[in-house]
């Protein structure tokens, strides 16, 4: 599977001056986006291979950082998929019907952005089954985030291969209620349904 594909990509320019390193984008939507992630047994995830940054030559000065800003991301109709062999049973998850927006974006990241998303978590072998509905929206900056996050209905089985690797607990049905959750000052209201442990 490729790591990341989609279906159109359309970008507007407001001012980009590459002599300058500057770069001012309008607005950036990708529909049909979707992306694979996978850690295999030994814990490595795919994008690992991605993070190492290349050597700069020997002696070479480096090169003044670009300033980037991006007015208005739109990201409709996204899926990212999930292999996870690290864990018992292995996970394969969809985070399905994603749905996401984020404005005024810069890079130095100067003052908090705006973002929302909205997802839909399935299993992979049927993609007619839902396994929780997850929204997220706040404010995000390099240096601090806000953000308020909803979990609909979300099959505690799911979870099951980490919080058994976590915490040696047995988890088997149930569904959990997430209203509200905000990072930083944390408010978090839990209604969870059927559920059973057993095993510490």
């Amino acid at each position: 599977r490729p790591l990341c594909a989609w279906t159109q990509l359309s970008l507007t320019l407001a001012d980009v001056q590459p002599f300058a390193r500057k770069a001012a984008l309008g607005t950036l939507r990708v529909e049909g986006l979707q992306a694979h992630l996978a850690r295999d047994a030994q814990g490595r995830i795919s994008l690992q291979r991605l993070a190492t940054a290349p050597q700069d030559e020997a002696g070479a000065s480096p090169a003044p950082p670009w300033e980037a800003s991006l007015q208005d991301l739109q990201i409709a109709g996204a899926r990212v998929l999930w292999d996870d062999a690290a864990v018992q049973p292995a996970s394969a998850w969809v985070l399905d019907a994603i749905e996401g927006s984020a404005q005024r974006l810069r890079w130095p990241a100067a003052e908090p952005a705006a973002f929302a998303l909205r997802a839909t978590l399935r299993p992979q072998a049927d993609a007619s089954a839902t396994l929780g509905v997850l929204s997220l929206e706040g404010r995000a900056s390099a240096a601090s985030a806000t953000a308020r996050l909803g979990i609909d209905a979300l099959a505690v089985s799911a979870l099951a291969p980490y919080v058994n690797a976590a915490q040696h607990v047995r988890v088997a049905v149930g569904l959990l209620h997430v209203d509200e959750l905000h990072f930083c000052h944390v408010v978090l209201r839990v209604a969870a349904t059927g559920l059973r442990s057993a095993g510490m």
